[in-house]
């Protein structure tokens, strides 16, 4: 063996250890729990468990203003579902030579009384939001169900994309369900500008109907969406200006959504609407440039605010949220859409509400106390609940 070769082994020898203790590192860093981004929705505990160190020494009540309960419902089923799955697979993989099993039933669904049961803290109510002629039925199902609990639910614990968004419903050999906790629903029933190349006589007539519904309290969500563009601009300022005036015609409140469409959305609601009508502007997301003209134009025009405002990237919506003042303000999650943090990701419900309100307060500069009760006498003006 030539000198090179035996030199090139004796300078290799002293690394040998610290290879060594370079595979140990890393071996116990994957066994190491991994720690949760900056912003990150991940948390071991549960929503109840939030709830109660975050708020559990207040007393309020909290209302969602604008969520669509059944495709809430859809989504946690869905994913109630996507979690039995893997579950019976792993049991069949752990044991291969057992006894195939029965075949399971089918996955239980999600249900309202459930899911209203489960939420924590003084849940009050809230309102339904039906937007296209699809959910109709299902959306008029949900504000006819009787607000009773006569009976326990059946256990059922609803997923969600993590452990700190998981919603346990309550079991009769833990927490029996809080009767009434149903809270008061009552519904918004109008056509999203996505929908509105669905517009027509027979669907108009279909959501007029709607109506005369005791529980349903405002027209909406209707409004320009320049965003997606899913119905042609012109389209959906002509099914806007007609729903306004329907509106107007019934003597309901106006749900408006607006996106990317700010100086249409002003002048069409200056042309058709009265400047006392009471107007939401839901999931607020536009500039304060547009929202100070249009609470100066109409003195009973509140604006709402989701989860979107816990979000890192949304400085530009907790802007405009600092230009509002409390006794404008609503709280909504949109859901089950853009659930707020420490949730994003989840579906959203509302019993996340209150993790919005707090972050209000924070923008806000006052106790979160003072958010909840502003926003709950903003809630009755405008709704009725």
């Amino acid at each position: 063996m030539s000198s090179e070769g035996t030199t090139t082994q004796a300078a290799a020898a002293p690394e040998q250890p610290q290879q060594a203790e370079q595979q140990q590192q890393q071996q116990q860093q994957q066994k190491a729990p991994k720690k949760p981004k900056q912003g990150s929705s991940k948390s071991s505990k549960t929503l109840p468990e939030l709830f109660n160190e975050r708020f559990g020494e207040l007393d309020f009540e909290y209302i969602d203003t604008h969520v669509h309960i059944p495709f809430v419902l859809e989504k946690m089923t869905s994913q109630l579902a996507k979690l039995r799955k893997p579950a019976a697979a792993s049991a069949d993989a752990q044991d291969p030579e057992a006894e195939a099993a029965p075949a399971a039933a089918p996955a239980a669904e999600v249900t309202w009384p459930q899911l209203a049961a489960s939420l924590p803290g003084n849940f009050a109510g809230c309102v339904v939001v039906c937007c296209e002629p699809e959910s109709f039925e299902s959306s008029m199902a949900v504000l006819n169900l009787d607000r009773g609990l006569a009976d326990a639910p059946p256990a059922l614990t609803v997923p969600a994309a993590d452990a700190a968004s998981a919603v346990v419903v309550t079991d009769g050999s833990t927490t029996a369900p809080r009767a009434g906790n149903l809270g008061r629903m009552v519904g918004a029933f109008g056509i999203h500008p996505h929908e509105a190349s669905k517009w027509s006589p027979e669907v108009q007539a279909q959501f007029e109907s709607a109506m005369s519904h005791p529980h349903v309290v405002a027209w909406g969500e209707c409004g320009l969406d320049y965003f997606y563009d899913n119905s042609p601009r012109d389209k959906q300022k002509v099914v806007f200006a007609e729903q306004m005036a329907l509106a107007v015609k019934h003597k309901k409140p106006l749900v408006v959504h607006t996106r990317d469409a700010e100086e249409d959305t002003i002048v069409l609601m200056k042309q058709h609407l009265p400047a006392d009508w009471i107007v939401h502007i839901h999931c607020c997301t536009s500039s304060r440039a547009m929202i100070e003209p249009l609470m100066e134009y109409f003195p009973n025009l509140y604006v709402g605010f989701t989860g979107v405002i816990t979000f890192p990237t949304a400085a530009n919506v907790r802007d405009t949220l600092d230009a509002v003042p409390l006794e404008r303000l609503l709280l909504e999650t949109d859901g089950p859409f853009m659930a707020p943090l420490p949730f994003r990701g989840a579906v959203a419900h509302p019993g996340h509400v209150p993790f919005t309100a707090e972050k209000m307060a924070e923008v806000k500069g006052v106790p979160v106390a003072e958010v909840f009760a502003a926003v709950r006498k903003n809630t009755r003006a405008v709704y009725g609940i």
